[in-house]
């Protein structure tokens, strides 16, 4: 937030604050941790060994995890054939050496045909330790006329494409044990394409494949056909299925199952080859969006809150495993994870900043074991990557003291989105406050009411470094809580509502009835904002900006019956109930403005060419009236990033303050 960043356009997320304020509601069920948010470290707990992987050194596809290494493929460019030729590359998941798979040798095109492009769809593993690849082979022949002029010509006009695609099981070291001409299944899932040509036009692509122990194979079309192949490639099963399937497992019984969401929600599907259907559906968490093979006690793993759970389909329990932040591991990082026998969890790592990969392996010891750390605990309800990262560089760069986040999010259900912030509620109350906050999604202003908070203007004050002239002022003003600086973010932008000077008046800021009185004093304007905007968002827009003058923070009273609320309304009435976006009759904003028929605009400060672009739909005379307030100007500042806040009774506050300051 220094003199020297941007600002960036955002929309108004401050309005989230009204689902904030619900009544407390039961916490979710079917859920455990190891370990409770903020409790003494005891017995056993998580950490992490990392191992550098040696030999890769670009883009790695496809990875799949059998037998104690990591396969993965890459497709590197040959400058003697001017192809890009995929290769297969095998990872040793206890030393990090990465070496190629000689063995392998990729599919060969059709004679007689140019462009020859051969690529890996998929890798997956096999029952007997070996590993199923995907290939598709794209090649073009020219037949070319007699006397055909090159230079003068388009050879592509004579092009006949060629496209076919196999599926071959091969070994450990990546030699062909047998191959299966997927033409067969391509034809059956062609058959079923009517079902998605709304949105592939008829077309079809391999979505994922799997098998299972006996070898038998399961192909996913568009995502929602689905084709079922003996283990000599016989076509047993072809249909369309319902809804939105993601890929292939093999359970730990080696049958092999699917994951989507069908007609009965998020479901792991096992497949009967024998019947050439189905077994019975077992239903899955809502939150387990990224699935990978389980392992022991565990049907499948999976990732949420950036925490790994552990899925026993027998009893639909979920069992929280290793929080993964709280373990050095960057989750965007992750290609592929898998449980091990001895109840730990192997991730394998790849960062697309510097084409380098790595090994976690993430195990339990008796917390005595662990060298002593002061712990500053960071309670979230959310967490952005670019928060993620600064606390991983935080906590690798510092062996004094490291940040543990906490993200309530976890503990949120489809009933219930506000039971995390529940949770953190009551545990405040019980005098388990956090060292830190994440402000955002979290009713910061009530905790500062209660006395929870730092004023960051006392460890602005006190710097070296730092004093309130290395920011914009008018910008801490407008975070301000009576005079005290609660939290405070990197970055910030600038929204405000614009109109023609001649008509709005040149000074910024008006109340919501001298708002309403240029309104009416205009009947040929058709809408008074974006054609889309609604009574429902404007009745957000304008509590989240004036919330304070219904909520009294300190006592958490709230007050919705006087005339300014009734105003309020009234002017949101002012607007239509909904908005059909596949209307055929809708103009451009630009169009509106210009003609006089829309009386504002909604304007996200950014850069100097949507200024002059604004400028120009008004006829040359802008002018920044912002939402309307009962005082002061209505041009809001909006938080570009996360805000930050330290507690009261944080443990180490210098501590806490090196961590935030790292952010500005």
């Amino acid at each position: 937030m220094k003199k020297h960043t941007r600002i960036a356009a955002l929309l108004m997320a401050a309005a989230l604050m009204l689902t904030l304020l619900a009544g407390c509601g039961g916490g979710p069920e079917g859920e455990q941790t190891t370990d409770e948010p903020g409790g003494e470290a005891s017995g056993l707990v998580w950490v992490s060994e990392f191992t550098n992987v040696n030999g890769i050194d670009d883009y790695i596809s496809n990875p799949v995890i059998s037998d104690g290494k990591a396969y993965v493929s890459q497709s590197g460019y040959d400058e003697t054939t001017g192809t890009w030729t995929p290769s297969i590359w095998a990872i040793d998941l206890t030393t990090g050496e990465a070496s190629k798979l000689e063995g392998y040798t990729p599919s060969v095109g059709p004679d007689g045909y140019e462009d020859v492009y051969v690529s890996i769809n998929s890798l997956s593993a096999a029952a007997d330790g070996g590993f199923w690849v995907s290939e598709s082979i794209n090649a073009t022949r020219f037949n070319l006329p007699e006397g055909f002029n090159e230079e003068t010509g388009d050879r592509y006009q004579y092009a006949e494409e060629y496209s076919s695609a196999a599926l071959r099981h091969l070994d450990s070291t990546g030699a062909e044990v047998s191959s299966i001409d997927l033409s067969a299944a391509q034809a059956a899932a062609e058959a079923n394409s009517q079902a998605t040509a709304d949105m592939y036009g008829g077309s079809v692509y391999l979505s994922s494949s799997g098998s299972d122990a006996e070898g038998n194979i399961g192909l996913l079309y568009n995502q929602s056909i689905l084709v079922m192949l003996s283990n000599t490639g016989e076509v047993l099963y072809s249909g369309y299925q319902d809804g939105w399937w993601d890929r292939f497992m093999t359970l730990p019984d080696g049958t092999l199952a699917m994951t989507g969401r069908g007609s009965s929600g998020y479901v792991l599907r096992p497949l009967d080859f024998a019947a050439k259907g189905f077994g019975e559906d077992i239903e899955l968490p809502q939150d387990a969006y990224n699935i990978y093979s389980g392992g022991g006690d565990y049907t499948l793993s999976y990732i949420n809150s950036s925490c790994v759970y552990g899925f026993k389909a027998e009893t639909g329990e979920s069992v929280q495993l290793a929080s993964l932040i709280n373990c050095d591991v960057n989750e965007e990082n992750i290609n592929a994870l898998a449980l091990t026998d001895d109840g730990g969890i192997l991730c394998l790592l790849f960062s697309y900043d510097d084409n380098s990969a790595e090994i976690a392996h993430l195990v339990q010891k008796d917390a005595s074991e662990i060298p002593e750390t002061k712990t500053l605990r960071l309670a979230c309800n959310y967490l952005s990557q670019e928060l993620r990262r600064q606390v991983l560089d935080f906590n690798r760069a510092n062996t004094g003291v490291r940040i543990e986040v906490i993200d309530y999010s976890q503990y949120a259900t489809e009933d219930d989105y506000s039971a995390g912030i529940t949770k953190l509620n009551t545990e405040i109350i019980s005098g388990n406050v956090p060292d830190l906050f994440v402000a955002d999604e979290l009713p910061i202003e009530q905790y500062g009411a209660k006395g929870l908070l730092y004023d960051l203007y006392e460890l602005i004050d006190s710097d070296e470094e730092l004093s309130r002239d290395s920011f914009f002022p008018n910008v801490l003003k407008a975070m301000e809580t009576d005079g005290k600086l609660y939290s405070i973010t990197s970055a910030f932008g600038i929204v405000s509502l614009v109109g023609n000077a001649d008509v709005v008046g040149e000074e910024m800021g008006w109340t919501l009835q001298e708002m309403m009185d240029v309104a009416n004093a205009h009947p040929e304007v058709q809408y008074l904002l974006d054609p889309y905007t609604t009574r429902a968002s404007m009745l957000q827009t304008m509590l989240a900006l004036n919330l304070g003058d219904y909520v009294d923070w300190a006592t958490g009273e709230c007050s919705f019956t006087g005339q300014d609320f009734i105003d309020v309304l009234n002017f949101c009435n002012m607007f239509p109930e909904s908005y059909d976006y596949n209307s055929s009759n809708s103009e451009s904003t630009p169009a509106l403005i210009s003609s006089g028929r829309q009386l504002l605009s909604t304007y996200s400060a950014s850069d100097f060419e949507q200024f002059q672009m604004y400028e120009a739909m008004f006829g040359g005379q802008l002018a920044f009236k912002g939402f309307p307030t009962s005082e002061g100007v209505g041009n809001v500042v909006v938080p570009n990033g996360s805000r930050l806040s330290i507690s009261s009774t944080c443990e180490d506050v210098e501590a806490a303050w090196s961590f935030v300051r790292e952010m500005l």
